[in-house]
C-alpha cells in the first residue's frame, strides 16, 4: 500500500484550496448588475453626490455616495440642495413608522407627485403656474428648474440677486459645514487608532516627575480602581496626591497602598476646585495629570503623555472611552482648537496633563465661579500658550459615566440645593464672557427710536419664518400709519440644521432690517439671546420666542408702558393658538417657591386692566426691556438652560433698582408653546438653580395678584410631581371666584341681591386668530357681549378651540352660539343655546340638558318644542348704534351690493346676478377666479364701514344656506341692512314680510332678480326713504342686541331662581 502524503489529507490545505478556487470564480464572474434603486439614483439629477458628500463630511464618488445614501444615509443627509427629506416626507404624507419608513426621494420619483414640496425655499406649485410645461419634465418642476440656464434660475427667485437658488444653497451649506466641523462633540463612536501601550518607545529626554491629583469623593472601590491603575503604570516617575473631601470615610478603610510616592493630603472642604488648586501647590512634579475617581489609566498611558511633554508639549490631552462598551458616549477622540474652545468644547479634565508652572501662572481654577471651571481654565491656558493643547490620538483613559444627579445634593456638596458643576450649562456661563463683549455693548451708542427683536432658533424653520413674517407685517402696518419707531429683527441661528440655517439666511435677504447671527452649536435660549445682542442696535430690546406670532399693533402698547420710568419691563399677553391665556406674567406662592403663570387657561377678558397690576417677574417668550438694563445685567444668566432665565433676570433687575414689571393686555402674542425640541429637558435642574440663588428672597405675591383678577386663593396644591424634592414642584393655587364667596356670605346672612352680576361664557364657533376674527359669528358675539355688559354682567368669549376651557368652572352661564362647532351643557351652570344657523347640523336627539334653546326660526323652534325640548323663538339681531340710516346717503354707492365670501356650496342668488350681468359689486374673500374681475370691489370690508355701504347701495343682495331658508332662519345681514335703511333683495324665506315689510323683496327667479335690481323707481318697490326709516326704527327697538340681552338675562335669572339648593 502506497504511503499517503502528509499534505494530501491536511484539512487546512484543503480549506485553502477551496478559498483560492472560489476567489478565482468570483474574479472571473461579471460584476452584478446594480439594483433598481441604485440605477434610479445614479440616473437622476435630483441626487447630487457632491452635495451629499458635503453634508456627510466625506470625500465620495457618485457610486459611493449612492451606496451610502441607500445604506441608511438618507435618514441623516439630504440628496440635493433643493430636496429636504423631512419637508418632502410631510408633503408626501409619509409617516415615521410602518410601511412609510421609506426614502422620500425614491417615493417622490416613482410616485411622480410633482406638486409635493421638496424644500422650504422652492415652491413647486408656483413654478408650475409660471411654467406649465414643467409638469411634462421627466423629473417634474424641480427637474425642470434645474435644467434651466443659470441666468434663468437666478431670475426665478425674487429675493436673490444674480445667483441661482441651488448655487446659493450650496455656498451657504459650505459655510454651514465648516461651522459644524468645528462643533463636533468631544465624544463620538469612533475609536482612536491605538492604545497607550507599555512597549511604546521611551521619551527622548527626561520630562521630570508627573504629579497625579486624585480627589477622593467616595473613598470606596472607585478610589481603589483609580489608585491601582497608577501603580500599574510602566513609567514609574510619578507622585500621587490623594485629596480627601470632607465627609468621606477614613481612607485607611480602603487600603490606600503604603507607597512613598502616594501622599494623602489633609481633608479639604466641599470645594473640589479649591482642593485641586491646593494639591497643585503641594506638587513636586514638572507637570500635573488629573485623575478622576473611578477612572483608570491604561498601563502605558503615563509613558505616552510623558513622551509628549519631553518633546516640548506644555499642555496635552489624549483619548478616553467609557467603561461600558454599550455606553452612548463611547470615545472622546476629538482634538481641540481655539475655535472649539470658544464653542465650549474642551477635553475632559481626566484626559489632560498640564505643566505645573503654566497652571500656576494662570491662577489655577477660578474658585470665584460656581460652575464652568474646566472651560474657564482651558480658555486661560489657551490664551497664555497662544493655542490649544496638543492631542495624542491614542486611548489612555477608561472613564466611568457619572450621573449628574449624584452630585445634586450628594456627599461633598456645600450648597443646600445642588452642585452647580453638575449642570450641563456650566460652559455657557463661561461663553457668556467670551462670545459677548459686554464692555463694548455698554459703550455702544444705540438708537433710542429702534426696537431690536431677538429671535433665537435651533430647528423649527416653519415657526421661525412665520414669527419673522408676523413681526415684519406688524412693522410695515405701523409704518403705513406713520409710526416713528423702526424695528430690527435679529435672528440667532443656534446651530440649526442645514435647511433651517438656509431659511434663516433667506429671511435676511427677503426683508429689510433682518440680521442673522450664526453659531455652530445650540447655545440655548439664554446664551442665544445674549449672542443676539451683539448685532442689536436698538435702545429697546424684545426677546421673542421663535414659536410665537405677534398680532398687529402688538408693539406700540408695550413701548408706551416703557415710557414710565418705574416700569422695569413689559410682557405681551401670551395666548394659546386656541385663544386662551398662556401667560399673563408669573407669580410666586406664599413662603417663596417656584412661580406659576398667572391666568393660564383663562379667557383673555380676564386680563383686561392688567397693565395697572405690578408684578415681580414676566415670561421671556415676549419680554421687552431697555438696552442699558439688559447690558448692565449681562443679559440672561446662561446657567439656566431653557427655563427660569426670564424669572431670574427680572428678579436681578428688581434687586438693582425699584420698580415694577407689567403685562400689557393690548399687546397680544400667540405662543405655540413646547414646539421646540428638547424644550423641557433641563426644567427640573433650572428650578434647583433658581431656588439655590433666590431661596429666602423670592416674592410672595400670588394671593394678591389673583385677588386683583377677582379670585381668592384658598390654598395651594402640587398637581405635577416633577422631582421627589417638592420644593422644586409648582404649588398651584386653589382658586374660587371672589363673587361666589360674596354670594355665599350673602346667602348665609340672609342678604339678597336683586340682580346678581353673573359671569357669562359665550361660546363662539369661529376659530381663534385672524381667520376667526372675520367671521360673522365673532362680530355677532362681540356686540352681544357689550349688550350684556351694559346690563352689569361679566362676559368672556371662548372661540372654537376653547369651548371646553378647563377653567370653565368659573362661569355662571354658558351661552352657545350654535354653528359649525357643537358643545354640550355642563351641570351646575345655566346652559343656554342659541341656534342661529345650520339647522341640518343640529341632532335633535342630543339636545336634552339645556335650560333654554333659542332658535332664530319660529318654525324650527316649534318643531323642537314638539319633541319636549325647551325651545323658544329668538330671531337674530342688530346693533342700532352701528346700523342706522344716518350712516350714509342712499343711492350714492353701487347699484347692487353683496358683502360676503364665496363658499363651496355656492351662492345661487349672487351667481344669478353675475349671469344676468347686473351692475353688481362684490366685497368678500375667495371670489377670485369664480366671477369675472369686474364684479369684484374688495376682499374685505371692516365691520364699522358696513352700515354706510348698505345704506349707500341701490339694493343689497342677501342669501341663505339652503337648509336655513327651508327651515325659516332669517340671516343676520337682513337685520343689519334694514336697520341701516337699505333696500334688500333676498332669496325666499318664510316670515320675511312679517319682520321687514316692503324693505325686503324676494327674488324667486333670475328674471325677478333683474326686475328688482333694475327697477326705474326703487322707492316704488321698496318703500320711500321715510318708510324705510320707520322700519329701521322698528327693527332697532324690537330686534336690537340690547333687547336680546335683556331676554337672555331674565331667562338666566329665572333658571337660577327655579333651581333647588344653594346657588354658586
Amino acid at each position: 500500500m502506497a504511503q499517503s502524503s502528509p499534505f494530501r489529507d491536511n484539512p487546512a490545505r484543503r480549506l485553502a484550496g477551496r478559498v483560492v478556487r472560489r476567489l478565482r470564480r468570483e474574479a472571473a464572474a461579471p460584476a452584478p448588475a446594480p439594483d433598481a434603486d441604485t440605477v434610479l439614483l445614479l440616473d437622476t439629477a435630483l441626487f447630487d453626490h457632491e452635495w451629499y458628500a458635503l453634508l456627510a463630511g466625506e470625500d465620495l464618488t457618485r457610486e459611493q455616495a449612492v451606496a451610502s445614501y441607500l445604506g441608511g444615509g438618507w435618514r441623516r443627509h439630504a440628496p440635493h440642495p433643493l430636496f429636504d427629506p423631512e419637508v418632502a416626507r410631510r408633503s408626501l404624507e409619509l409617516t415615521e413608522d410602518g410601511d412609510d419608513r421609506r426614502d422620500p426621494l425614491r417615493v417622490y420619483l416613482r410616485r411622480r407627485d410633482w406638486e409635493a414640496r421638496t424644500h422650504p425655499l422652492f415652491d413647486a406649485g408656483r413654478h408650475l403656474e409660471r411654467h406649465p410645461e414643467a409638469s411634462e419634465h421627466p423629473e417634474g418642476p424641480l427637474g425642470h428648474f434645474l435644467a434651466m440656464p443659470p441666468a434663468r434660475r437666478a431670475s426665478e427667485v425674487d429675493w436673490l440677486a444674480d445667483v441661482p437658488l441651488d448655487e446659493w444653497l450650496r455656498e451657504d451649506a459650505t459655510q454651514w459645514s465648516a461651522r459644524k466641523a468645528q462643533a463636533l462633540p468631544m465624544w463620538s463612536r469612533t475609536a482612536p487608532p491605538s492604545e497607550a501601550r507599555a512597549d511604546l518607545p521611551a521619551s527622548g529626554g527626561d520630562p521630570g516627575r508627573t504629579t497625579v491629583v486624585l480627589l477622593a469623593e467616595h473613598g470606596d472601590h472607585r478610589l481603589a480602581r483609580s489608585v491601582t491603575s497608577v501603580l500599574e503604570q510602566t513609567e514609574q516617575d510619578w507622585e500621587l496626591l490623594v485629596v480627601p473631601m470632607r465627609d468621606v470615610p477614613a481612607l485607611e478603610e480602603y487600603d490606600v497602598p503604603d507607597d512613598p510616592r502616594i501622599r494623602v493630603l489633609p481633608e479639604q472642604p466641599h470645594d473640589r476646585w479649591a482642593a485641586r488648586n491646593t494639591a497643585v501647590e503641594e506638587a513636586s512634579g514638572t507637570h500635573v495629570a488629573w485623575l478622576v475617581e473611578g477612572d483608570r489609566w491604561l498601563p502605558g498611558r503615563l509613558r505616552s503623555v510623558r513622551g509628549a511633554v519631553a518633546a516640548g508639549a506644555r499642555w496635552v490631552h489624549d483619548a478616553a472611552r467609557d467603561d461600558k462598551p454599550g455606553a452612548v458616549r463611547r470615545f472622546a477622540t476629538r482634538s481641540t482648537s481655539p475655535e472649539r474652545l470658544r464653542l465650549g468644547l474642551a477635553p475632559d479634565l481626566g484626559t489632560q496633563v498640564v505643566a505645573t508652572d503654566l497652571f500656576r501662572s494662570v491662577g489655577g481654577f477660578d474658585t470665584s465661579r460656581v460652575t464652568g471651571f474646566e472651560l474657564d481654565l482651558a480658555l486661560r491656558l489657551a490664551d497664555e500658550l497662544g493655542g490649544a493643547p496638543a492631542y495624542l490620538d491614542r486611548l489612555g483613559v477608561i472613564a466611568i459615566r457619572r450621573n449628574p444627579r449624584d452630585r445634586r445634593r450628594g456627599r461633598g456638596n456645600a450648597r443646600p440645593w445642588l452642585a452647580h458643576e453638575s449642570l450641563a450649562s456650566g460652559a455657557d456661563t463661561v461663553l457668556n464672557e467670551v462670545l459677548v463683549d459686554w464692555a463694548e455693548l455698554a459703550a455702544r451708542a444705540v438708537d433710542p427710536s429702534t426696537v431690536s427683536v431677538i429671535i433665537p432658533t435651533n430647528h423649527d424653520w416653519e415657526m421661525t419664518r412665520l414669527a419673522v413674517q408676523r413681526v415684519v407685517e406688524a412693522r410695515d402696518l405701523a409704518r403705513e400709519s406713520g409710526g416713528p419707531v423702526s424695528v430690527q429683527v435679529v435672528l440667532v441661528d443656534n446651530g440649526a440644521p442645514v435647511t433651517t440655517s438656509a431659511v434663516l439666511a433667506s429671511l435676511a435677504l427677503s426683508y429689510d432690517d433682518v440680521d442673522v447671527v450664526r453659531a455652530g452649536i445650540n447655545h440655548g435660549f439664554a446664551l442665544g439671546n445674549n449672542v443676539g445682542l451683539v448685532a442689536a442696535r436698538g435702545g429697546t430690546v424684545v426677546f421673542l420666542n421663535n414659536d410665537t406670532e405677534v398680532r398687529p399693533g402688538w408693539l406700540e402698547p408695550v413701548l408706551e408702558q416703557l415710557q414710565d420710568p418705574d416700569v422695569l419691563g413689559v410682557q405681551s399677553l401670551l395666548v394659546y393658538p386656541t385663544g386662551a391665556v398662556q401667560s399673563a406674567g408669573v407669580v410666586f406662592p406664599p413662603g417663596g417657591g417656584i412661580p406659576h403663570p398667572l391666568l393660564q387657561g383663562f379667557p383673555v377678558e380676564d386680563a383686561v386692566g392688567m397693565d395697572a397690576d405690578p408684578l415681580h417677574a414676566l415670561t421671556g417668550a415676549a419680554l421687552v426691556m431697555r438696552w442699558p438694563d439688559v447690558v448692565d445685567l449681562r443679559g440672561f444668566d446662561p446657567i439656566f438652560r431653557n427655563g427660569m432665565e426670564d424669572v431670574d433676570i427680572c428678579l436681578r433687575l428688581e434687586e438693582r433698582r425699584p420698580g415694577r414689571f407689567v403685562v400689557c393686555p393690548d399687546s397680544v402674542v400667540v405662543h405655540h408653546e413646547s414646539r421646540s425640541p428638547g424644550r423641557f429637558l433641563r426644567s427640573v435642574a433650572n428650578r434647583f438653580v433658581l431656588m439655590d440663588r433666590w431661596s429666602g428672597r423670592l416674592p410672595e405675591d400670588d394671593v394678591e395678584a389673583w385677588a386683583r383678577r377677582g379670585y381668592a386663593v384658598l390654598g395651594h396644591e402640587i398637581r405635577s410631581v416633577v422631582d421627589p424634592d417638592q420644593r422644586v414642584c409648582v404649588a398651584e393655587p386653589v382658586l374660587v371666584p371672589t363673587r361666589l364667596l360674596e354670594r355665599r356670605v350673602a346667602s348665609l346672612t340672609g342678604v339678597s341681591e336683586p340682580a346678581p352680576r353673573l359671569r357669562w361664557a359665550l361660546k363662539n364657533p369661529a376659530p381663534a386668530g385672524p381667520e376667526g376674527d372675520a367671521w360673522g359669528d365673532t362680530h355677532f358675539l362681540e356686540v352681544l357681549a357689550d349688550a350684556l355688559r351694559a346690563l352689569g354682567q361679566e362676559v368672556v368669549v371662548d372661540r372654537r378651540g376653547e369651548m371646553g376651557r378647563r377653567t370653565g368652572w368659573t362661569d355662571d352661564v354658558v351661552l352657545l352660539l350654535r354653528g359649525l362647532a357643537p358643545h354640550g351643557p355642563k351641570p351646575d351652570q345655566v346652559n343656554l343655546q342659541w341656534i342661529i344657523s345650520h339647522p341640518d347640523m343640529v341632532e335633535l336627539g342630543y339636545q336634552h340638558g339645556w335650560d333654554r334653546i333659542y332658535v332664530a326660526s319660529p318654525t324650527f323652534a316649534e318643531r323642537m318644542a314638539a319633541l319636549g325640548l325647551p325651545a323658544v323663538p329668538l330671531l337674530q339681531a342688530t346693533e342700532p348704534s352701528r346700523f342706522t340710516p344716518d350712516a350714509g346717503v342712499p343711492d350714492t354707492g353701487p347699484r347692487a351690493l353683496f358683502v360676503g365670501s364665496h363658499r363651496k356650496k355656492g351662492r345661487p342668488l349672487i351667481m344669478a346676478a353675475v349671469e344676468e350681468d347686473l351692475p353688481l359689486s362684490i366685497i368678500g374673500a375667495k371670489w377670485e377666479g369664480v366671477v369675472p374681475d369686474r364684479f369684484l370691489a374688495a376682499p374685505y370690508l371692516a365691520n364699522d364701514r358696513l352700515a354706510a355701504a348698505y345704506r349707500s347701495a341701490g339694493v343689497v343682495l342677501n342669501d341663505h344656506w339652503h337648509d336655513m331658508a327651508e327651515q325659516g332662519f332669517l340671516s343676520n345681514r337682513l337685520f343689519d341692512a334694514v336697520a341701516a335703511g337699505a333696500r334688500v333683495v333676498s332669496d325666499p324665506v318664510p316670515g320675511l314680510e312679517d319682520v321687514f315689510g316692503d324693505a325686503v323683496q324676494v327674488a324667486h327667479t333670475p328674471a325677478e332678480l333683474r326686475e328688482l335690481v333694475t327697477a326705474p323707481d326703487l322707492d316704488a318697490v321698496f318703500g320711500t326713504d321715510e318708510v324705510r326709516r320707520q322700519r329701521a326704527a322698528w327693527v332697532a327697538e324690537n330686534h336690537s342686541f340690547a333687547a336680546r340681552a335683556r331676554v337672555l338675562l331674565d331667562d338666566a335669572l329665572a333658571v337660577r331662581a327655579g333651581r333647588t339648593g344653594a346657588q354658586r
